[in-house]
C-alpha cells in the first residue's frame, strides 16, 4: 500500500528497520472491533438500533439517526476510541 520511502517521510525522517518496518505496515488485528464499538455506544446510552456500526480493516462507518449534533459527535468519539480504529466515517443523521 505505501512505499517504504513515503511511511518513513511521514512520520518525519524516522528510519524504520526491521521488525519496526513490518510492524507499520500491519494492519489492525482486532477482530471483534464492531462488537467493543457497540459496546461502547451502550455505554454512552446509545441505543444499539439507532446506530448502525460496520468495519474493516480499522476503518469504522458508522450510519443511523441521532437527535442531537452533540450526540452525534459522542458517537464519532466512542468509535475513534475502540482498540483497533483507524479511520470513523461518521455518516450519522441529525433529526
Amino acid at each position: 500500500m505505501f512505499d517504504d520511502k513515503v511511511l518513513e517521510q511521514a512520520v518525519l525522517g524516522v528510519t524504520l528497520t526491521g521488525r519496526h518496518r513490518q510492524n507499520a505496515a500491519m494492519k489492525p488485528n482486532v477482530p471483534n472491533i464492531k462488537e467493543e464499538i457497540i459496546v461502547a455506544l451502550d455505554r454512552w446510552w446509545f441505543d444499539p438500533a439507532t446506530i448502525y456500526v460496520s468495519a474493516h480493516d480499522g476503518t469504522v462507518k458508522l450510519t443511523g439517526q441521532v437527535r442531537s449534533l452533540v450526540e452525534r459527535a459522542e458517537a464519532e468519539a466512542a468509535a475513534r476510541a475502540s482498540p483497533g480504529t483507524i479511520l470513523v466515517e461518521n455518516k450519522i443523521s441529525v433529526g
